[in-house]
């Protein structure tokens, strides 16, 4: 009997051992690893960074492209005559306007295209273009001095000193108390610019012009 209550004592109290433990959440800490890892605030600031630069890079194509901000509204021509400047004008908004984009925008002018244009077309001693904020195109150019009208097949062209053709001209435009008329009655034609006189010859001509007009 004894044994028995001795055995029931024992299986009535149970005995729990306690010991100091710490125990780890393991989605607490999966939340924190993500936060200081490579896809977390980190990675969130490289994104909107990314972003950021996307929107600056379409607001600036918009402002090159499609924003009136830099639209020319005035080219200004100097150093040549009335008429000469409006087609120089015309060429330069001519240019303008050649663009798939960014029509008639200042910043993304071609220069280079308008210089080509015009020296091609007009024999120049000078010309300088330049832009200038927001909205203007400024064009001074002057051309190479006339000395005197070159008759050729029935076409008249200004000369300059050395004898290049500067440009052609209509006759009725010709002041002819102003520029002696030199007539090409040879078989060789104008070269590039070049007519078909020589330096003294020009010279010549120039002089005996000059004591017939102080007659």
């Amino acid at each position: 009997m004894l044994l028995n209550k001795n055995r029931r004592s024992n299986s009535g109290h149970r005995k729990f051992s306690y010991s100091k433990k710490t125990y780890a959440n393991p989605f607490f800490r999966h939340k924190k690893i993500s936060l200081a890892g490579p896809n977390g605030w980190l990675s969130n600031k490289i994104k909107l960074t990314g972003l950021a630069a996307i929107i600056i890079i379409l607001f600036l194509l918009w402002l090159l492209f499609f924003s009136r901000l830099f639209k020319i509204n005035k080219i200004e021509v100097s150093g040549v005559g009335e008429n000469l400047a409006k087609e120089v004008e015309s060429l330069a908004r001519q240019v303008a306007l050649d663009r798939l984009l960014g029509k008639n925008n200042l910043l993304l002018y071609d220069k280079k295209e308008l210089s080509r244009i015009l020296n091609d077309q007009y024999y120049l001693q000078t010309l300088n273009i330049k832009k200038t904020l927001f909205h203007t195109l400024k064009i001074s150019l002057e051309e190479k001095r006339q000395i005197a009208v070159w008759r050729e097949d029935d076409k008249y062209f200004y000369l300059d000193g050395e004898g290049n053709t500067i440009n052609q001209v209509d006759p009725l435009n010709i002041n002819s108390s102003r520029l002696p008329l030199i007539e090409n009655l040879t078989e060789i034609k104008i070269a590039g610019r070049q007519a078909n006189i020589n330096q003294p010859t020009i010279n010549y001509v120039l002089s005996l012009f000059a004591e017939f007009n102080d007659k």
